[in-house]
């Protein structure tokens, strides 16, 4: 590729004087070994001219305009103005011509390279010592990029030291050793636990025995129960009275209805509280 490796981009008007100077400033640039891209010398026969105009633009180092009152008015010229701006390529204007501010397109030019420093190659300037200021900005540029990519450089170094050295931890400082929670401090033992001694190593005391044991509780009810019983005694003994003299008479004749309808009254009148005897009768 023609295009790759080339230092210069120089952009420029079509007049004739112009095109004189430039060729001019190419050889003499390129006597200092600094490479420029030049269209007239590097758009060879049959290839787009637009797309070759591009990649140089993409590919060089540095622009170079040649602004005269014929470039600030050319479409083509601005474009790649404005396309190197775009790629953020430094700019280094040549003065070819005075009068180019004057117009609208001017000042748009103007405002493109003003942060720029001009280099003057008008007709009454010296073209010599304009010519030494220019080599020792563009050589100034290449050394700003070599001594970046070396800074770069050493920068990643440090940077790749910094990834394998492993962070050192605070404890590290305290105890000469790397630190890790499984592992001691450096001369230190760590004491055994020892049992908690008080009042709850002391044995405890057995409960004591319930006062009341089951034997005890069964009399209890027993005699509880019995006194229940005897405050109905009366009334079942009777009870029992009647239901013996029923006994008695059902097992003596159990075919006599009167005998059994009167022990059927006088028990009525037993459970009325009726005197025996009265029942009876």
């Amino acid at each position: 590729d023609c295009v790759a490796g080339k230092d210069v981009f120089v952009s420029y008007g079509r007049e004739e004087s112009v095109k004189k100077f430039v060729r001019k400033l190419k050889l003499d640039l390129e006597t200092q070994q600094i490479s420029v891209w030049l269209d007239v010398e590097d758009i060879h026969a049959g290839t787009e001219w637009p797309k070759e105009i591009g990649i140089a633009l993409r590919e060089c180092k540095a622009l170079i305009p040649v602004v005269t009152k014929k470039y600030v008015s050319s479409q083509y010229c601005k474009s790649e103005l404005y396309v190197a701006r775009s790629y953020k390529k430094p700019i280094f204007p040549v003065i070819h011509e005075d009068g180019w501010r004057e117009s609208d397109d001017g000042e748009g030019v103007n405002f493109m390279i003003a942060a720029a420093n001009w280099a003057f190659f008008r007709p009454d300037d010296d073209y010599g010592a304009s010519l030494q200021r220019l080599v020792e900005g563009l050589k100034g540029l290449e050394r700003g990029k070599e001594l970046r990519s070396s800074l770069e450089g050493s920068g990643n170094e440090i940077k790749k030291e910094q990834g394998t050295k492993k962070e050192q931890d605070p404890m590290d400082s305290l105890t000469g050793q790397p630190f890790s929670p499984d592992s001691k401090p450096h001369n230190q033992t760590w004491a055994e636990p020892t049992p908690p001694t008080g009042l709850l190593d002391e044995p405890r005391p057995k409960p004591a025995a319930p006062t009341t044991s089951c034997a005890t509780a069964d009399h209890k009810y027993e005699t509880t129960t019995r006194k229940k019983k005897c405050s109905i005694d009366p009334q079942c003994r009777q009870f029992i009275r009647l239901i013996l003299k029923l006994s008695s008479i059902l097992s003596r004749d159990p075919e006599s209805d009167a005998l059994v309808l009167g022990r059927m009254k006088l028990s009525l009148a037993i459970l009325k509280g009726q005197d025996e005897s009265t029942a009876i009768d």
